[in-house]
Order: structure tokens, then sequence, then C-alpha cells
């Protein structure tokens, strides 16, 4: 197999249909119960999807390589359906609530990529493209949290995406395990903020 970051292409896009969402959920199934040992109690683990009630007000992204999948995330925007409750406690959102109104903030979750496309482009390509639609959709948005697992990669990752830690010790234990939330400040038009990220 070649590695990752010889793939010419990575494809990102908004999973629609109902067989697209299901092969977001199986993968993060792959990667958060039968590699990492994950405990979901919310997954469906006869047919081997992770999905939660919090699926049915997200958008899905997924990235493809030579139509396979090998990357999903889940963003939540406070303009649709609502940031989920778990942001609200992990992030401290009453805390930048008092100078954002939910309506202008994004929350990002759920990030599962393949294990042979970790450490390369795919999951930079994945976020960029989904800061990207958040930004096209709602251009107002000024605040976008993410949970990171507490992984010395994930993290400088998302440091290298423009990201911070909401806290310096602030920790959150979530059903995939130990998360460091994260956020992120980006300019209200889709110019700029398409240049910071």
């Amino acid at each position: 197999m070649n590695h990752p970051d010889a793939i010419d292409e990575i494809v990102v896009s908004v999973a629609r249909s109902e067989a697209e969402r299901d092969a977001c959920f199986a993968l993060r199934y792959r990667v958060y119960v039968e590699e990492l040992g994950c405990r979901i109690a919310a997954a469906d683990h006869r047919r081997k999807l992770d999905y939660a009630a919090e699926d049915d007000t997200a958008i899905l992204f997924c990235a493809h390589s030579g139509g396979k999948l090998i990357g999903t995330v889940r963003v939540h925007h406070g303009a649709g359906m609502g940031i989920p409750r778990c942001f609200h406690e992990a992030c401290d959102l009453p805390r930048f609530l008092a100078n954002t109104p939910l309506t202008r903030m994004a929350a990002i979750g759920r990030l599962a990529i393949d294990v042979p496309y970790r450490g390369g482009k795919t999951v930079v390509t994945l976020l960029r493209d989904c800061f990207r639609v958040i930004i096209e959709d709602h251009p107002d948005t000024s605040l976008v949290f993410i949970l990171a697992l507490d992984d010395r990669r994930l993290i400088d990752v998302s440091r290298l995406l423009g990201f911070r830690r909401v806290d310096p010790e602030r920790l959150y234990m979530m059903d995939v395990g130990l998360s460091v939330p994260m956020f992120s400040t980006i300019a209200a038009s889709p110019t700029r903020a398409s240049r910071k990220f």
C-alpha cells in the first residue's frame, strides 16, 4: 500500500445519504471501539456503528481517497440545531457566551481517521475543508470549539490549525476517552477566515 502522503487527492464532502452516514459511523466504531477499546454505551454494537443522538443534529464530514472513506468528523453549529451539552460543560461555554452569542459558535468532535492515513495530510485537509464550509454557511461564525483526544499529535495538529486550550489544566472525560477542550477565534469574513485556516 502507498504511504498516505503519496496519495494525490483527498476529497472532503458532507455525508448526506443514510449509507454515507452509516459508513462514517462504522469508521468511528472501528477506531474508537475496536482499536481504542472505548466502551461506548450508545453505540450500535450489533451493526458496529458508533451512532449517538447528537449525530441527528450534526453535519458529518467525510474524507475519501481513491473512493475509500479514510476520515470523518462531526460538526454542530449554534445557528443550526445548537451545540451539544458536552461542549457546554467541557469548554465552559457560559464564559464565552458572555461576549459571543451561541449562533456564532461551532463545535467539532468525533474525529476519526483510518489507521494507515494518520500522521499525514488527511486530518489537516479534513479539518480545513470543514472550517471552509462552516464559514461559507455561517459567515458570522467567530468561535470554533474542538474536543481533541488527549494525544500529543492531535493537540499539535489542533494548534497548527489555530486552536488553543480553553484552560491550561482543563480535561474532559468523554465516552471515547480523555479530551482536551480547545477553541479558535476566527474572522467574521470568509476571506479572512480562509487565510487563517
